[in-house]
């Protein structure tokens, strides 16, 4: 990376810090969301539908917006019947099983869990794409139940810091993303804030828990 272009980055992180966690923006309620989330996560749960619905009542914007709501959509399928629910834990369960640390490996049962549960939406609501899941928005999930292990993704914010702070790899979009430089570079950049002495000791915990990449959200604000 960049060691002045991802200085420059931290320095007006640092300077905007004051505004990004008042009142009015209040870029902190990601972390209330994982938080949050964390509490009543539970992939065991009686009612799979309710507790995720539960879950994710904090996380506002970050997954669903006012166009596409995929969060929604898992709720709506958990509600149709017990089986449909049952069926839904279970591509949960495929999704979140063991992978080593293989990262390609992961990427691949994101796209099936998409296909899997974007076949089971269509049967029940033919034609309505507002509830489809996409990589995105599964990658938030994973970073949700698994914040050590995955990192928040917005595209245009990380090609923003892949070129500002000249990567020099790409990760890629649509069918050419790639997961595992995108976690490469979050990693990198987890790194950074770590040996970066000035920036607030509280929020730097506060991105490192969020994996890295909320701090791309915050400085490149959609």
């Amino acid at each position: 990376m960049n060691q002045a272009n991802l200085a420059k980055l931290f320095h007006n992180y640092i300077e905007s810090y004051n505004v990004l966690t008042d009142a009015e923006h209040d870029e902190l309620y990601k972390w209330r969301a994982v938080n949050h989330f964390q509490k009543h996560w539970n992939l065991e749960a009686d009612e799979f539908g309710e507790m995720f619905k539960q879950a994710m009542e904090q996380s506002f914007n970050i997954v669903n917006n006012s166009i596409v709501q995929p969060a929604n959509g898992i709720v709506f399928l958990c509600k149709q019947d017990k089986k449909t629910e049952e069926e839904v834990r279970e591509e949960f369960r495929k999704l979140l099983a063991p992978d080593g640390g293989d990262i390609r490996a992961r990427q691949d049962r994101i796209d099936t869990f998409a296909a899997a549960i974007n076949e089971k939406l269509q049967n029940v609501v033919p034609g309505k794409w507002k509830y489809d899941q996409d990589r995105r928005s599964i990658i938030m999930y994973l970073s949700f139940i698994s914040p050590d292990d995955n990192f928040m993704f917005k595209s245009t914010e990380a090609r923003a810091f892949a070129n500002g702070c000249e990567f020099g790899e790409d990760i890629g979009s649509g069918q050419t993303f790639r997961l595992d430089v995108y976690y490469r570079m979050c990693r990198e950049l987890a790194e950074e804030i770590k040996k970066n002495e000035k920036l607030p000791k509280k929020n730097q915990i506060l991105i490192l828990l969020l994996a890295g990449i909320l701090l791309l959200v915050i400085v490149f604000p959609v």
